[in-house]
């Protein structure tokens, strides 16, 4: 891969399998790069897009979601310098030692520097060490420097980058101001954070649901500003984005993206069947007809969608099929290709409620109705032979057989014809059409056969 090229597209339709393209590149090349995983599927978005200030309130909804993203996911020793603080969680053993240092040190403090109002001459009598007493007072005051060097630089750590007017410690807010970038407001945080870490490959998922290319626009200016500076001790960075091909129009996507790769789905319509078969043999269900898979595979177009129906299959067919032999396992399936696509229903028919119940009950209603159809479909096709065969009564054998013969002449369409050949001889058309016995064995021929002007073929 290019040095020039930062950030990268993963395109193509819902369900085509770019998540599992990511986790196998995750899995390959762990050793090699560090990933950063930023994925917005549970940012929810209940207001539409209207207008100009809808698309910056979402803009800003998605820009503080990748900063929550990267702030927190790292622990606070990670990022000492973070002006966003976490609720630190202190173990008992951690709270002890914590306890105990304190303590020493206010010994240490009494020893070294022996303060009269906290003079107890029965306490110092009992430890009065004579000419050793140098010794104890150097060691104090030694541990006394370490102590308070570790408060100092734990001090520092936690409030030197600190913002106390936008930034509330004591609740833990991060303030969203009303106009601005979320980016441009943090981007000293942003940049701290990947100076801090070893990130290299940066992978952005979810993103496309919201519809909103403003947002990898600012997504590429931070990539450049990530790759141009000196913070990041100019190692590469780059962006890899999981998107759907129909987000960006014409030569829009190659503004964005310096390289894009295409995920070719390994399912689609035409397919789903021949999968539901291969995930129902691996668990060991091979009952199910291939006719019947066809049909209710027939709606599935995901392969998430496939891996949880069979999954659900499995389960229900466990509890159920034990309990009733005259569940039909086709059946089955398709209630739970049913129950995937349409849950809603599906919760209903438990209180006997739904689309799928009023079906039931009016199954021979709709029985009759479909016989009706049939019917009237096999009239109009007897009422559309019998009109044929008036039109064609006053034709002739003759012309019958004239028609037949010269739509096998047009059928051959080779300008080097010359006879029809049967039973080894050749014949032209007038002879066969004259002749009712020569007719009947040409057209009972399985091959047309006719002579060329210099060789026989048949076809």
């Amino acid at each position: 891969m290019g040095d020039d090229i930062h950030n990268i597209a993963l395109t193509g339709p819902f369900g085509s399998g770019k998540s599992s393209v990511i986790r196998t590149l995750v899995d390959e090349e762990k050793d090699n790069y560090h990933f950063l995983q930023i994925s917005l599927a549970t940012l929810d978005v209940k207001k539409g897009v209207k207008s100009k200030a809808d698309e910056e309130v979402l803009s800003k909804k998605i820009e503080l979601g990748i900063l929550q993203q990267l702030v927190y996911r790292e622990k606070d020793s990670t990022l000492p310098y973070s002006r966003f603080r976490r609720i630190h969680y202190f173990e008992n053993d951690e709270v002890t030692r914590y306890v105990i240092m304190t303590l020493l040190a206010i010994i240490c403090f009494v020893i070294a520097f022996e303060p009269t109002w906290l003079r107890i001459d029965t306490f110092y009598n009992q430890f009065n060490l004579g000419k050793w007493n140098i010794y104890v007072d150097i060691i104090a005051v030694f541990y006394l420097l370490i102590f308070f060097w570790i408060l100092l630089h734990w001090i520092i750590k936690k409030y030197w980058g600190s913002k106390f007017s936008k930034l509330n410690l004591t609740d833990g807010e991060i303030e969203v101001k009303e106009s601005g970038s979320i980016f441009n407001e943090h981007l000293e945080e942003i940049m701290y954070f990947f100076q801090a870490t070893k990130y290299n490959v940066v992978i952005l998922e979810d993103l496309d649901r919201f519809d909103n290319p403003e947002v990898f626009l600012k997504l590429r200016e931070l990539n450049y500003l990530l790759n141009h500076t000196e913070v990041t001790k100019k190692r590469k960075i780059v962006f890899i984005y999981a998107v759907k091909d129909d987000l960006f129009k014409d030569t829009s996507r190659t503004k964005f993206f310096d390289y894009i790769v295409p995920v070719i789905p390994i399912m689609n319509l035409s397919n789903a069947s021949g999968l539901m078969k291969k995930e129902l043999l691996a668990i060991g269900y091979s009952d199910i007809s291939d006719e019947d898979l066809e049909v209710i595979a027939g709606f599935i177009d995901d392969m998430r969608i496939l891996h949880n129906i069979v999954n659900e299959y499995h389960q229900y067919r466990e509890q159920l099929m034990g309990e009733s032999t005259k569940l039909i396992p086709a059946k089955l399936l398709a209630l739970i290709v049913y129950k995937n696509y349409f849950p809603d229903e599906f919760a209903l028919m438990h209180q006997h409620k739904g689309r799928i119940l009023d079906f039931i009950d009016q199954k021979r209603d709709y029985i009759e109705h479909v016989k009706k159809v049939l019917l009237s479909k096999q009239r109009e096709m007897a009422q559309k032979d019998y009109e044929i065969k008036v039109a064609n009564a006053h034709l002739k054998m003759k012309d019958l057989r004239s028609l037949y013969v010269y739509a096998y002449r047009r059928a051959i369409s080779d300008y080097e014809f010359d006879k029809f050949v049967i039973d080894g001889k050749a014949y032209d058309e007038d002879a066969i059409i004259n002749n009712n016995e020569l007719f009947e064995k040409m057209i009972s021929q399985p091959t047309i056969q006719y002579k060329k002007r210099r060789s026989l073929v048949s076809r």
